[in-house]
């Protein structure tokens, strides 16, 4: 907060303006206050409050701690210029801590080699004086410069090259028709290969793949299924008041694409969905990856072979999950005791 001298709040600093603080058209008297924001802080307040502003769009992101000054001596130059005021009293400056350009040592050899191409020193020399980087030590092999404050992001060394290679142009970088890879391998399979496996094996079952919303209501958790205020991880969520909170299970999701479905005469499912659901634990937030398996109606779809139709039930289901734990290598597991039509499976895999 910025505050006045009886420490009352005129304004979200970096962020967003006082009501009591703003310029109408009767101000006479104008305080002008230039300053730099901590990039982390801006972006936690704005994302706190929900106020997602241009300045905080701005500071965020890290802007230049020594233009401060420069940037309120023209304000003010361009009021008396343009607006007929008078500049009423001396500039102060509160800077105790003065933010330093970055020193960053480079190799001329590792510039070329991750570019992937030759560039003359005499051009990388020029793409860094253009950039008002200032070369203060320079040898045969390498050099050191320093980066102008206005670049917060460029901190090391392969910032630096980004920054030459942006100037340079990835157009001008040639290809040479040979890729080098190194092969990797774990003692667990990959979580993205595992998700695969099971799409395709469900899929070829006839199966469709489903992606609902991460968000779902609170009432929910309030009515039909109790769960304790402390552990819904809620949301500001100004576009729609009802979803007020991040899944903490995938159960009402599925309900809600089956009664989507059932409302247009689409009674036969067999869906599937790989989500996440979120909880609030007592000091951070938990956020789990789950299965959800959905069938309802008859089992195959009409046709003149079969006599008889059949309809889905809790063991059409538990066929499904048994072979989708086979398909990805686990044959050790335990049933829970859940109520039908909803049952879950303990798993440990090695």
């Amino acid at each position: 907060m910025i505050c006045d001298g009886e420490e009352k709040g005129m304004c979200i600093g970096g962020v967003f303006g006082g009501l009591h603080s703003g310029v109408k058209p009767s101000t006479t008297n104008i305080f002008l206050e230039s300053a730099h924001f901590n990039p982390k802080y801006i972006r936690r307040s704005s994302m706190h409050h929900n106020l997602r502003t241009d300045a905080a769009k701005v500071f965020e992101k890290g802007s230049d701690p020594n233009i401060s000054l420069y940037a309120l001596k023209r304000a003010a130059m361009l009021i008396t210029e343009l607006a007929g005021g008078t500049i009423a009293s001396e500039v102060i400056d509160v800077y105790p801590s003065p933010i330093e350009r970055a020193l960053i040592k480079l190799n001329y050899k590792d510039i070329n080699q991750i570019i992937g191409t030759d560039i003359p020193k005499d051009k990388v020399h020029a793409i860094l004086e253009a950039l008002e980087m200032e070369m203060v030590e320079q040898t045969r092999a390498s050099f050191t410069v320093t980066v102008p404050t206005n670049k917060s992001d460029v901190l090391r060394p392969i910032d630096v090259v980004e920054e030459i290679l942006r100037i340079y142009g990835l157009n001008q970088v040639e290809l040479t028709g040979k890729l080098n890879m190194s092969l990797m391998y774990g003692t667990r399979p990959s979580k993205p290969d595992i998700r695969n496996t099971i799409g395709d094996f469900l899929a070829a079952n006839g199966f469709q793949e489903i992606m609902c919303l991460s968000l779902s209501q609170s009432n929910y958790y309030r009515e039909l299924l109790p769960i304790d205020t402390t552990e819904l991880v809620f949301i500001h969520n100004t576009s729609n008041v009802h979803l007020d909170i991040m899944r903490p299970t995938m159960l009402f999701s599925a309900l809600e694409t089956v009664v989507h479905n059932q409302n247009r005469q689409q009674t036969d499912l067999s869906l599937f969905e790989l989500g996440k659901t979120y909880k609030r634990t007592a000091s951070d937030f938990e956020e789990a990856e789950h299965l959800t398996l959905i069938l309802t109606g008859k089992r195959w779809a009409e046709n003149w072979l079969l006599k008889e139709e059949k309809e889905v039930d809790y063991f059409t289901l538990k066929g499904f999950v048994v072979n989708t734990l086979k398909r990805i290598g686990i044959s050790s597991y335990q049933e829970s005791s859940v109520q039908e039509p909803a049952f879950s499976f303990a798993v440990k895999y090695h």
